[in-house]
């Protein structure tokens, strides 16, 4: 590989990590600013809503009545929330609630039509019950970022209902559903995520012209010294350089005149110790010892020129394995990492790019199924342990043997199975083979059972198209472009089967391998 090549990619990939890591600060702080945002408007509406109430007349209210909604001052109440509901045209419910103690609160006045007074809303959420305990103990507005409680995700504001006495007699609060700000949040992450993939021809096209802004002054310092030591002495063209290079092209050319000067001298004392043998044998000696100094010297030069341009690869490729402080082998560790998954990542676009272009070639094979699953798990084993999981197998006592294309099921097996430990936080991952027969056809049957964050219904077309992933309606938190499941279902389409999902919110995924047994 040339030279220049070699330096385009190592300022390639230095700098895409470098816009990584800026890109990964900005999306954070974007994530941050557009939650804080909303919980502030919240909280504003809250402390809006409030101030309009009179806590004397609330404290009177009894939830626990059945004839609380005829009460002239709850249809106040009730007519306030929904006119400031309309009025600001909000998809988020507004209620009161009344604290019991620190584990549970009543409902009051709602927004919605459900007949919710009196009916006890469980702290379950850690951050509900810090708003609500706070906004009756110091009497203050509060906002939430995003939480879970029995009812859903949300991100929520509140503020006191003060009676004349100075006392918390209520909290009015205004709840938003947290997947209406993570999916601005998303689609600010595919901005950036675009922006990113207009940067890699930009970033490419630097890296190689700041290659050759090394690299050709080299190269024509490296000819210069060639032609040198054949003898050739003739002025050549100015070589633009900066720096060391620059000072080394000065001395090249200083060396060249000098073999100049020496030569023409050389042919002065020759011609003038032709008469006398002797000082010509000795003009003769001089003229060998010359020549062998700049053979040596020309010998140097071009060692001294390949030796730090050798050191400087060679360090870059072995420094993480020569290393021994713990602080440079983590970040070095960081980096490899990092190139590990951008080196992933093209590989799945070089993938995509032969399915594109049906450069893919089927090489059929007889496969035992159940020593394929043994490789997985031995593969993935460390990954599952590290994160607490447990990853199991169900396959047949007897060996199960199919003819298809070894490769491409085992990336398939290995992309569901990564995708699952991803994907999972507790519980673990399941791989259960089995052989069937349907309506007279045998047919393979591999599962792939996860207890992780699940996938909805309305998600499973998604999750099987390039670059897209079911967290887009939900969270942003899983790394990935969004090809591996799509080259899954495409490759076993191109062994003949399919793949099926049935999965369910917050209670796992099964991802179903079907391939026919011929």
């Amino acid at each position: 590989m040339k030279i220049w090549i070699k330096i385009s990619l190592l300022v390639f990939i230095v700098a895409n990590l470098a816009i990584e890591g800026i890109l990964f600060f900005i999306r954070d702080e974007f994530k941050k600013v557009i939650i804080n945002s909303t919980g502030e408007k919240l909280q504003s509406i809250a402390v809006s809503i409030s101030s309009s109430i009179d806590g004397d007349k609330y404290e009177l209210l009894k939830f626990n009545s059945k004839d609380v909604d005829n009460d002239p001052y709850y249809k106040y109440i009730k007519n306030l929330l929904v006119e400031t509901k309309d009025k600001l045209k909000l998809n988020e419910e507004i209620y009161t609630l009344n604290l019991i103690d620190t584990t549970k609160a009543v409902f009051g006045v709602m927004t919605n039509n459900i007949p919710f007074p009196g009916d006890t809303l469980h702290l379950t959420s850690k951050t509900e019950k810090r708003m609500l305990v706070n906004s009756f103990m110091k009497k203050e507005g509060m906002r939430s970022g995003i939480y879970d409680d029995q009812y859903g995700m949300w991100i929520s504001g509140m503020a006191p209902i003060i009676n004349s006495k100075n006392k918390v007699v209520g909290v009015i609060q205004v709840d938003h559903e947290s997947s209406l700000v993570l999916a601005k949040i998303d689609e600010l992450y595919n901005k950036i995520f675009y922006f990113q993939l207009i940067l890699i021809p930009l970033i490419t096209i630097i890296s190689i012209a700041f290659s050759k802004l090394i690299t050709n002054p080299v190269s024509k310092l490296i000819k210069l010294v060639e032609s040198i030591s054949n003898g050739n002495y003739e002025e050549p063209k100015p070589i633009k350089a900066y720096g060391e290079i620059k000072n080394l092209v000065k001395s090249t050319n200083l060396m060249r005149e000098t073999f100049l000067e020496q030569q023409q001298k050389i042919f002065e004392t020759i011609n003038s110790l032709k008469v006398n043998n002797k000082e010509l044998v000795i003009a003769k000696e001089k003229a060998e010892e010359m020549t062998r100094l700049k053979n040596n010297f020309l010998a140097n030069i071009s060692h001294e020129l390949r030796t730090p341009l050798i050191g400087a690869l060679g360090f870059t490729e072995i420094l993480y394995d020569e290393t021994t402080s713990p602080e440079n082998k983590e970040m070095l560790k960081d980096i490899l990492t990092s190139l590990q998954r951008l080196m992933k990542t093209l590989n799945s676009l070089i993938e995509l790019s032969e399915l594109e272009s049906r450069k893919i070639e089927i090489v059929l094979s007889e496969i035992e199924v159940c020593g394929l699953i043994n490789e997985t798990i031995s593969i993935y084993a460390g990954n599952a342990n590290s994160k607490g999981l447990y990853l199991q197998k169900k396959i047949p006592p007897k060996k199960l043997y199919i003819k298809s294309d070894r490769q491409l099921l085992h990336q398939v097996i290995n992309n569901l199975v990564d995708n699952a430990i991803k994907f999972t936080e507790k519980g673990g991952v399941i791989i259960s083979v089995n052989g069937l027969n349907g309506s007279g056809n045998k047919k393979l049957e591999i599962k792939i059972e996860d207890t992780g964050i699940g996938i909805p219904g309305d998600c499973y077309n998604i999750i099987f198209s390039e670059f897209r992933q079911a967290s887009e309606g939900l969270s942003r938190n899983f790394e990935g472009i969004g090809l591996g499941l799509p080259l899954s279902k495409r490759y076993i389409e191109l062994l003949g089967g399919r793949i099926l999902l049935n999965s369910k919110v917050n209670s796992g995924s099964v991802f179903t391998i079907e391939l026919p047994i011929t």
